[in-house]
Order: C-alpha cells, then sequence, then structure tokens
C-alpha cells in the first residue's frame, strides 16, 4: 500500500517549552472566540470577529444564513470537545477519537459524518492531486497512522498528523478543520502550545497547501504552520517561535 505521509526535511526542535496544562486550557478558553473566528474565516464564512463573539454570548446575529451560524457553533463546540479530552492522561489518536472530531465539526455540511467517504472527491484548485480511492482509505489510514504513532516529538506529530489527514481527504467536507483540531488535541494534550491559522495568514495558507496537495512535499507549508501559526506555553508564560529559538 501507498504511503502518503508528508515529505519533509524541516528540522523540528527537540527541546520544546512546557507550560502549566491549567493556565493553558484557561489562556485557549479565553481566546476562543478568534480561534473559532479563525477557523470559521478559512472556510469563507462570513460572519465578522464581533459577530462571533456575539453568538458565542448566546445572543443570535442577523443577516446571515442559519447555515453559517451552525458552522461557527460547530467549531466552537469541536474546541470545547478537544479541550475535554485533552485533560484526560492519554488519548489515542485512533480513527475513532478523529471521526468523533469531525462529527460535530462537520454536522450538517458533509453528506457523511463522523465516518470516512464511501465516494470519490477533488480539491478545488489542484491539477496534480490524485484522491484516494474511497475503497483504499481504511487500508491507508491504518498503514500510516502506525508511522505517526511512532513519532517521538509531540510537535512534529501534530503537524504531520494535521497534513496527513488533510491530504488524504478521509472525509467530503471538513477535512481541514479536523486535522487542525486533531493536532491540537496534541499539543494542548503535551502542555506544549495551541495551533490556529490566523484570519490575516488565510491566503498564504491556502496558498502553501495547494502547493503540497500537488507535491506532498510539506517543507513550506511545516515552516508556516510551526513558526507563525503555532502559540507555544512555558510555564504560566507563552510565546511565539521566535522567543523559542532565541
Amino acid at each position: 500500500m501507498q504511503s502518503f505521509i508528508p515529505r519533509y526535511k524541516y528540522t523540528f526542535k527537540n527541546i520544546l517549552p512546557n507550560g502549566d496544562k491549567r493556565y493553558i486550557l484557561t489562556y485557549v478558553r479565553q481566546m476562543i472566540s478568534e480561534f473559532v473566528y479563525d477557523m470559521g474565516s478559512l472556510e469563507n464564512n462570513p460572519f465578522t470577529f464581533p459577530e462571533v463573539q456575539t453568538l458565542l454570548d448566546g445572543i443570535t446575529v442577523g443577516g446571515h444564513k442559519l447555515s453559517d451560524q451552525n458552522q461557527i457553533l460547530n467549531i466552537k463546540e469541536s474546541w470545547d470537545f478537544i479541550l475535554k479530552l485533552s485533560t484526560n492522561e492519554e488519548i489515542k489518536i485512533n480513527k475513532d477519537t478523529i471521526c468523533s472530531i469531525h462529527n460535530i465539526v462537520a454536522r450538517d455540511e458533509a453528506l457523511i459524518v463522523g465516518d470516512f467517504r464511501n465516494g470519490n472527491i477533488g480539491i478545488a484548485g489542484t491539477v496534480e492531486y490524485k484522491c484516494i480511492d474511497a475503497k483504499d482509505l481504511q487500508e491507508v489510514f491504518e498503514n500510516d497512522i502506525k508511522f505517526i504513532e511512532n513519532i517521538n516529538n509531540p510537535l512534529e506529530k501534530a503537524i504531520v498528523l494535521n497534513l496527513w489527514l488533510s491530504y488524504c481527504q478521509f472525509f467530503y467536507d471538513g477535512n481541514k478543520r479536523t486535522s487542525r483540531l486533531t493536532s491540537n488535541l496534541i499539543l494542548l494534550q503535551n502542555k506544549i502550545g495551541v495551533l490556529s491559522v490566523s484570519a490575516r495568514l488565510k491566503h498564504e495558507y491556502n496558498s502553501l497547501m495547494l502547493e503540497f496537495y500537488e507535491t506532498l512535499e510539506a517543507d513550506k507549508v511545516i515552516e508556516f504552520l510551526v513558526e507563525k501559526c503555532t502559540t507555544y506555553f512555558n510555564g504560566f508564560d507563552y510565546m511565539s517561535y521566535d522567543k523559542i529559538v532565541n
């Protein structure tokens, strides 16, 4: 069976900062409106940041489709779900965990939620990308997840899993959202940090992901995710990648 593990030479730091779990979870809860807005923006959701804040405060916002509102609420519920999971002593990143996340974040959007697709799809904007046949998805998952499970560096594991899930397109819709949420589960569980692609970086992210889909070469998008999109924690402090390096 062909492997679809991203190809990369990027060097991950061996020594990573380690935060206080309770503080990290408090920080994420305080920032949740921004994280939800960013994830929604990447899906072209029309809600503005103030509207997201209003909706998450329990107040409906007029002038939007119900589907757009539900997408924002599903993203929020998904974040709540992984925050709860991350408090467990040990979480196994398996099909059940990933499908449970997808079941929430893609609710009412995908043809099938909480399970692998049973038909083939494409990725808009790609030429060379070849969709994995639906009948091969289970075998691909079982084959590649063994490699990912054996990655010792938790930051490397989170990023590689993120890109692998995105590339394989196990689901009809919600693949990138599911992949980023799953990678955050690893980061939070290991008290490293939190990953969120800012809305202002949307075009750069989409461009890098399209290049990755075409080639499976991941160095550029890994550098982007690690150095521009991840907030790291050291004790009760949070920091950018630049501070880790220095």
